[in-house]
C-alpha cells in the first residue's frame, strides 16, 4: 500500500510540474510560478490525493485506476492554476471530463444518475455559474460525473458544492476576508476548495 501511495504520488507531482511547464511554454503571458511553497503544497497534495485515490480504487479494474489517477493530476493541475492565476485552462479540463464520462459509460447505468446530471448540469449553466466562474463550474461538473461513475446523484454534487463553501468561508474568514454582507472582500481562487470538498466527499463515500 505505501509503495504504491508514494508512487502514485510521484506520478502526480511529475505530472502536474511537466504539464505547467507546458502550459507556461505554451502561454506565454501565464503568470505561473514554481515557488517553494508551491512545491511543497504540491507535493503535499499529491500525496493526499494518492492515498484517496489507492483507497477508492484498489478494487477496480486497472483502466478504471487508471482513470481516476488522471483525474486526480487534473483536479491538481487546475488547483494550482487557479490558485495563481485565478484562471482554468481548457487544455486541463478536457481530459479530466472525457475520463469521468469515460468512467461513468462503464459503470451500471442508472436512470436517476442520468437524470441528476442532467439536472446538476442545468444549474451550473444557469444558476451557480453567474456566482462564480465557467472554469468553477466545468471543475464541479467534472467531480459531479466522476462522482455520477460511482452511482451517487445530485444530493452528492450539491454536498460536494456545499462543502467547497463551508472551506471557503472558514479559511477566508480566519484570514479576515469575509466583509460585513458575508462576501469576500478580496476574492480569491474557489477550485482549491471544490479539489478539497471532492477529497472529502470521495473519501467519506469510500468508507461509507
Amino acid at each position: 500500500m505505501v509503495a504504491q501511495v508514494l508512487g502514485a504520488g510521484g506520478i502526480m507531482v511529475l505530472s502536474v510540474f511537466l504539464a505547467l511547464r507546458c502550459l507556461m511554454i505554451l502561454d506565454k503571458d501565464h503568470g505561473l510560478s514554481f515557488s517553494a511553497g508551491t512545491l511543497r503544497m504540491l507535493c503535499l497534495g499529491s500525496l493526499i490525493a494518492a492515498a484517496i485515490w489507492y483507497q477508492s480504487t484498489v478494487e477496480m479494474e486497472m483502466g478504471a485506476r487508471l482513470a481516476w489517477l488522471v483525474i486526480h493530476i487534473f483536479f491538481l493541475c487546475c488547483g494550482v492554476t487557479d490558485h495563481q492565476t485565478c484562471q482554468v485552462y481548457d487544455i486541463f479540463q478536457y481530459p479530466g471530463i472525457l475520463l469521468s464520462a469515460y468512467l461513468l459509460w462503464n459503470s451500471p447505468h442508472h436512470l436517476w444518475v442520468g437524470v441528476s446530471l442532467i439536472l446538476f448540469a442545468l444549474l451550473q449553466y444557469f444558476v451557480f455559474m453567474r456566482m462564480y466562474g465557467k472554469g468553477d463550474g466545468m471543475v464541479l461538473l467534472t467531480a459531479a460525473v466522476a462522482e455520477a461513475s460511482l452511482g451517487y446523484d445530485i444530493s452528492v454534487y450539491l454536498l460536494h458544492m456545499i462543502v467547497a463553501y463551508l472551506l471557503l468561508g472558514l479559511v477566508q474568514g480566519i484570514k479576515g476576508n469575509i466583509g460585513r454582507k458575508g462576501k469576500l472582500a478580496r476574492p480569491v481562487a474557489f477550485v482549491p476548495y471544490i479539489v478539497v470538498g471532492f477529497w472529502i466527499i470521495v473519501e467519506i463515500l469510500t468508507i461509507l
